[in-house]
């Protein structure tokens, strides 16, 4: 299973600010069988511009929200397994 994560650039302070971590759906962790099928969400989404092997941000223009001074990055990341599972 594998999973995004996401890392958001505001300035300090910002109101309303995201918080960084994983990518959510309906308030819940959005996982992914396959790393392609998580490459496949992410290319959808029209993230494309591959930053290293695993972290993605957009390609072509991104407008900032007030108090951003950059496009977010996505990992993509493998879900570990509690001890208790």
């Amino acid at each position: 299973m594998y999973y995004i994560r996401v890392t958001y650039y505001f300035f300090n302070n910002t109101l309303n600010a995201p918080e960084d971590g994983p990518l959510l759906s309906d308030g819940t962790k959005k996982t992914f069988l396959t790393k392609d099928e998580a490459l496949r969400y992410l290319s959808d989404e029209g993230i494309t511009r591959q930053l290293t092997a695993n972290k993605f941000t957009t390609s072509g223009i991104y407008y900032l929200r007030h108090g951003e001074y950059e496009a977010p990055d996505y990992q993509i990341r493998k879900c570990r397994k509690s001890h208790n599972q």
